[in-house]
């Protein structure tokens, strides 16, 4: 369901308290982040060639993600073909906010982009005073991530140009 989290999904449909909610992330969090799940996740067409061709004119990319088995996540990478891509891959384990990751890697000279799919992502690169592009390629849809004001709003990253 578009806009909605999972946590409003499980109240909603399952009448879920906050007791039940934890009790699920608990055992969801990790299970998801499996090797045997991540085989589901696809790259967006074009979106390799892209990244390669960022790289190739010189842009400093860093993947940053809120999952928690760092391990598993360069493994995807590779899987992907996109381990060389990025200047660094970072991972908060759910322990280290973005914001703390990303803000020594911010270069002032540049022009720095936070892209991203959740208003989580939006925020954190307001907080960081870095310009942010939105992608639709997530779960939150159009208007909710409206209401985070991004300076841009795109289908896929490959729009952006």
């Amino acid at each position: 369901v578009i806009g909605k989290t999972h946590k409003d999904i499980l109240k909603e449909l399952y009448q879920y308290d906050d007791y039940k909610i934890n009790l699920f992330e608990k055992a969801w969090m990790p299970k998801i982040e499996e090797r045997s799940f991540l085989l589901y996740d696809k790259l967006i067409e074009g979106v390799k060639k892209y990244l390669e061709d960022l790289d190739t004119f010189g842009a400093k990319l860093y993947l940053v993600t809120a999952r928690q088995n760092e391990e598993n996540v360069i493994w995807q990478m590779k899987l992907l073909g996109l381990e060389n891509i990025f200047k660094e891959i970072l991972v908060t384990k759910q322990k280290i906010s973005k914001a703390k990751l990303i803000e020594p890697r911010i270069n002032r000279d540049q022009e720095n982009w936070l892209i991203g799919d959740t208003i989580s992502d939006i925020e954190t690169g307001k907080k960081l005073n870095i310009n942010t592009l939105a992608v639709l390629s997530g779960f939150q849809g159009r208007e909710l991530l409206e209401k985070s004001s991004p300076d841009l709003i795109l289908n896929k990253i490959i729009d952006f140009k």
